[in-house]
């Protein structure tokens, strides 16, 4: 009932000016339908300036009943207990608003400490006059700043923490254990060292130089935070600034730190004045209000209701889109060495003086041992034994030409240990594995596919390698090629080489080679002989084409089964209508195109 909801509260917020005004049109709705409500809202320059005051006044058992505040407040105001935990007090209804990866911004220690109103994150800010088409890969980019389109990268490890991801890697396991040396965060590092030194790249600790020289310099591309998007656009022009999610690496989209800005409550308040102001919080952050502040503020909503119209509100979507990739930056303890320790990594590779590969283990090790973590040990891997290895392989032709001469180099560098290998048919090696014990019969090491790997880690015949391998030895590897013989935590091969589907396409039947489908189904039909692998593996790239990404994955699903259909669909029309030749016998087809008939 609008009586129930009355009494006197203080809010306060370190908006800007339009942002505020904003703000107290919502407040003035509430109050239009809770006429017994009374709330006194102060503003403050900065939010700096608020959290001094807040702590000041908290020392007097004074100050707000309400902030609207950084989730990075969270953890600190918590510890201090100037702000109280609201779980039991936030309907079901209201959280399901969010998702997982907001709320984790406001947690600690497995507590519920705010109700956030808007997402930040990072995007990538470029000048429209200068940019057409905005970069999409980490190789693009590069390439538009070598044609000139200078580019202004944040170095400090919260700005640039998302190309990590983007490599393959991740910041913390489920124990907060830190596991950057597993991958992705050596190779991105590498990358920014190698950036630095190419043409029209700008990288650089001091993220308001940086923003500054977009703005006055005619610098075009900047990576930067959505809430720097209304001073971007208020000095600028709204024309003449645009926002697209940052370009995704070889492996993985780029993940970016996620905060929020949210609704923190202070403990000085009454029971009346809780409730009060949980009503107040609720109220701003449903979904017509964060719609108001999506369109009069510029506030990319952390309400998953609203709709974002790409055509009305472009830069806005662009941040939504990033947010689905996007890390929370979560409020744990560990976090503080991380962020101590994580940009000095940084800055060492970046001058030269620490390689990736050291820099990742170096400050994994130190977090770790400082948050209490006992370090991974893994053995050197010395040449010092004496044995022999069974090697079994499935390889054919010149691929055993390079094998022999590989282990033909490793006897000249281990004269002790002997390799025999044997050739083992491919539909035979996963029994034969299972079969062979211990003695002069038993395998040691299998050369073989991944597809082989399923079997082998179901009949348990392969071993984890995890204590066996040192992580400067796992950076030499792609993440995603890692990750391909990982199964329940465990490693259970290292990969030699990748392999991906690609067109081969005859020069002596045709001179430019489809780049789409539809041109690949236009050429069939205009007599050119086209075939394709139908069988479900060498097939399933086509998938791909007709997927809109991950903010179509749901829940479990490995295939977005529209995007299943609908390639399967162009499969048939094009076998019907277009004259394309659908085969299960890659034999065959190889013989064909060889043949110089397709």
């Amino acid at each position: 009932r609008n009586g129930a909801v009355q009494g006197r509260i203080l809010l306060w917020h370190s908006l800007a000016a339009g942002e505020a005004s904003t703000l107290s049109e919502i407040i003035a709705r509430f109050r239009t339908i809770h006429p017994r409500a009374a709330i006194q809202i102060q503003g403050f320059a900065t939010a700096q300036e608020m959290r001094d005051a807040f702590q000041a006044a908290a020392d007097s058992g004074l100050g707000p009943d309400l902030l609207l505040a950084p989730s990075a407040w969270v953890g600190p105001l918590a510890d201090q207990r100037l702000i109280d935990p609201i779980d039991s007090a936030i309907p079901e209804s209201t959280l399901q608003r969010y998702t997982p990866t907001v709320l984790e911004t406001v947690r600690y220690r497995e507590q519920l400490y705010g109700l956030p109103a808007s997402i930040n994150t990072m995007g990538l800010y470029f000048r429209t006059r200068l940019v057409e088409q905005p970069a999409a890969t980490l190789d693009e980019l590069l390439a538009e700043a070598a044609q000139g389109r200078v580019v202004a990268i944040g170095a400090s490890f919260l700005d640039a923490f998302w190309g990590a991801p983007a490599f393959g890697g991740r910041l913390l396991d489920d124990e907060g254990r830190v596991v950057l040396d597993r991958g992705g965060f050596a190779n991105w590092l590498a990358w920014l060292r190698d950036a630095r030194e190419a043409p029209g790249m700008i990288i650089d600790n001091n993220r308001e130089v940086l923003r500054s020289r977009f703005m006055d310099d005619g610098v075009a591309y900047y990576v930067g935070y959505a809430d720097e998007l209304n001073l971007l656009v208020d000095t600028l022009g709204s024309d003449q600034i645009g926002v697209a999610p940052l370009p995704a690496g070889p492996v993985a989209a780029a993940g970016p730190f996620l905060t929020t800005h949210s609704f923190l409550f202070s403990n000085v308040s009454s029971e009346a004045q809780r409730n009060l102001a949980l009503a107040l919080a609720q109220f701003v952050t449903n979904t017509e209000q964060s719609s108001t502040l999506m369109r009069q503020a510029r506030h990319v909503p952390a309400n998953t209701r609203v709709r974002v119209n790409p055509r009305l509100n472009p830069n806005i979507a662009s941040f939504s889109a990033q947010a689905r990739t996007a890390v929370p930056l979560a409020n744990r303890p560990e976090m503080e060495a991380i962020l101590a320790y994580g940009g000095d990594a940084y800055n060492r590779v970046l001058e030269g003086v620490l390689e990736p590969a050291e820099a990742a283990i170096e400050i994994t090790n130190l977090v770790n041992e400082i948050n209490g973590f006992a370090p991974v040990t893994t053995p050197p891997s010395v040449c010092t034994g004496v044995g022999t290895v069974q090697l079994a392989h499935s390889l054919e032709g010149s691929a055993v030409e390079a094998l022999d001469a590989i282990i033909n180099r490793f006897r000249s560098e281990c004269p002790t240990i002997i390799v025999r290998s044997q050739y083992i048919a491919p539909s035979d090696l996963p029994a034969q594995v299972a079969a062979r014990g211990a003695g002069a019969g038993r395998i040691d090491l299998i050369f073989a596919s991944q597809s082989a790997f399923q079997a082998f880690s179901a009949e348990s015949v392969v071993a984890n390698l995890n204590n066996y391998v040192d992580n400067e030895t796992l950076q030499r590897f792609r993440p995603d090629a890692l990750n391909a013989l990982r199964n329940q935590g465990g490693l259970y091969g290292l990969p030699v080489s990748v392999g991906a589907p690609a067109l081969y396409y005859n020069r002596a039947l045709i001179a430019d080679p489809a780049r789409t489908l539809d041109e690949l189904r236009a050429q069939a039909g205009q007599g050119t002989p086209v075939a394709l692998d139908i069988r479900f593996e060498a097939a399933f790239w086509g998938v791909g084409a007709f997927d809109d990404g991950p903010a179509n994955a749901t829940g479990d699903q490995l295939v977005d089964p529209n995007a299943l259909a609908a390639w399967l669909e162009w499969l048939r029309e094009a076998r019907e209508r277009g004259g394309i030749r659908l085969s299960r016998d890659p034999g065959a087809l190889q013989a064909d195109f060889v043949a110089g008939n397709t």
